[in-house]
């Protein structure tokens, strides 16, 4: 379980780094045997999972998240679990490579990791998120053999990658979450994906400034050392911020 010292840390040191590194930077704390690198070669459906967990620590299972229609732009407000998220009967794999056969070709590929997300950020703002998606599949490709034959990559033909796309998907449980949701307004239904780094990251950092301005008022109220407030747990911070307002 993180503390308030631990959350103001990842905070300050995350703040400024781009989302794939604040998931790194987040899930260090929690698995303090494990490098930087290892959790940042994690498939993206195994750092997902992790990430649900700690906010599960933090905040619980239950995750309130909004959108818009697309259509009429209506606001829509919805519920998720990550108990139901994250369904225990999908295993995530322990291999490493998986192959793929079309017709006379075998594609071997591994899965989606950070490290992919940040080598395709600036192809991102550039060429637009289809380009990004179209790079990060060939990131994955480790081998592309056709009878038996091994072939460059770039060869690899246009038709083979909505089947390697779906492949990545089918052997990485969690790695992407679509919630379907259905407007109040004009009952429009569409698929609205969901960003688990992205919605714990606005979670934290909500978090990280509710306890530095505790911290600032317990500091003026009684000349304490922000490390001394820090330490306190939740409940006795909280008992002292009540005894300010009586």
């Amino acid at each position: 379980m993180l503390g308030a010292h631990e959350i103001i840390k990842i905070w300050e040191i995350a703040i400024s780094k781009p989302f794939w590194e604040k998931a790194i930077l987040m899930l260090a704390p929690i698995y303090p045997s494990e490098p930087l690198n290892s959790l940042a070669s994690l498939s993206l459906g195994q750092r997902n999972v992790r990430l649900f967990r700690l906010r599960e620590q933090l905040f619980g299972t239950v995750m309130n998240a909004n959108s818009a229609c697309p259509e009429c732009h209506e606001g829509v407000e919805f519920q998720l679990d990550s108990q139901v998220i994250c369904d225990p009967n999908k295993v995530h794999a322990e291999q490493q490579q998986f192959s793929l056969a079309l017709d006379e070709s075998v594609l071997s590929f591994r899965l989606v990791n950070s490290y992919d997300l940040r080598d395709i950020a600036a192809i991102i703002e550039v060429e637009g998120p289809q380009s990004a998606e179209y790079e990060l599949i060939h990131h994955c490709i480790t081998a592309f053999d056709v009878n038996g034959v091994r072939q460059p990559t770039q060869s690899l033909p246009d038709d083979a990658i909505p089947a390697l796309a779906q492949a990545l998907k089918d052997n990485d449980p969690h790695c992407e979450i679509i919630c379907r949701l259905t407007c109040p307004e004009c009952s429009h239904n569409w698929p609205e994906p969901f960003d688990i780094v992205k919605f714990l990251w606005h979670e934290l950092e909500a978090k990280a400034q509710i306890i530095l301005s505790e911290v600032q008022l317990l500091a003026k109220a009684f000349g304490w050392w922000e490390a001394d407030i820090l330490s306190l747990s939740d409940v006795r911070r909280k008992f002292y911020l009540d005894g300010l307002n009586e």
